[in-house]
């Protein structure tokens, strides 16, 4: 019981100074390899020559875009809220970095301008109309977890994509704070469970779901299935990382889902592509 309300308070109050601060000390923040790597990912998981290319929620980084840039894509809109303002002046440092990862390929300055930042939240209403239509491809890593309002993105995606346009996500359903506490001894007690926020109801959840600092809108892969659905796209591929625990699901975090899969409730992570139909 202690524990417990330990971690609602912790939850609840926690400093997103804090926050950042043990991510960066403890939880041991991405390089330029790993954002590279990400890159990466999403590259082998679609095709980006000449293709105008949305990547949602990059954090406050352009490695990634600028490394789609350089795979080939005709743009990359990046939309992002935290992302510092000055970003874009610090492409040349970015670029030094992906060199020195790829000393044979060099990342011409001429390829900056092709990167277009948008510091807003993507599930906004309204946002990007004057791409309605015209993206090829959108993006995300362990984003869409934290977006309050998944049905208003996911009509945002369609409105975007071009007919048979497509999309890769990694979803994390882990709780995220569970990644810098699990590595403190005093507190790793508190984070022995990766998945304790499921175990609440969402009267609970909202009271106690930190909305500055590392906010979960708890929707696991049958949600995703069912905005595929709703939204008029197809789920071409689903790459699922198990729970090595067993998963305590909160009944009303189900509620309005029908023929769920159990294993889909066993899912930790997953790598999903969405084709609009």
């Amino acid at each position: 019981m202690i524990p417990d309300l330990i971690y609602r308070l912790i939850r609840k109050k926690f400093n997103p100074k804090l926050f950042y601060f043990l991510k960066k000390k403890i939880a041991k923040p991405k390089s330029a390899k790993s954002f590279v790597a990400i890159a990466e990912q999403y590259v082998n998981a679609l095709s980006v020559p000449n293709k105008t290319v949305i990547e949602v929620g990059a954090g406050n980084q352009l490695y990634t875009a600028l490394y789609l840039i350089y795979s080939g894509a005709k743009k990359v809109i990046v939309i992002e809220p935290c992302i510092d303002k000055n970003a874009t002046k610090q492409l040349t440092q970015y670029a030094v970095e992906i060199e020195k990862l790829f000393p044979d390929k060099i990342v011409k300055e001429e390829l900056f301008g092709k990167i277009k930042i948008y510091k807003k939240g993507a599930d906004e209403k309204n946002l990007l109309s004057d791409y309605n239509g015209k993206i090829d491809t959108i993006f995300s890593h362990t984003t869409l977890e934290h977006i309050p309002d998944l049905n208003q993105i996911f009509k945002n995606f369609n409105q975007w994509l071009k007919n048979s346009g497509t999309m890769y996500h990694v979803v994390d359903f882990v709780d995220h704070l569970y990644y810098p506490f699990s590595s403190l001894p005093l507190l790793k007690f508190l984070f022995n469970n990766k998945f304790r926020h499921l175990q609440y109801s969402p009267k609970t959840w909202k009271r106690v779901n930190d909305q500055k600092t590392c906010f979960m809108n708890r929707k696991l892969l049958p949600h995703y299935r069912k905005l595929a659905q709703k939204y008029d796209f197809e789920i071409k591929s689903i790459k699922s990382q198990a729970a090595q625990i067993k998963v305590k699901i909160h009944d009303d975090i189900l509620m309005g889902l029908e023929n769920i899969n159990p294993r889909d409730l066993n899912a930790a992570k997953i790598e999903i592509v969405f084709r609009k139909k």
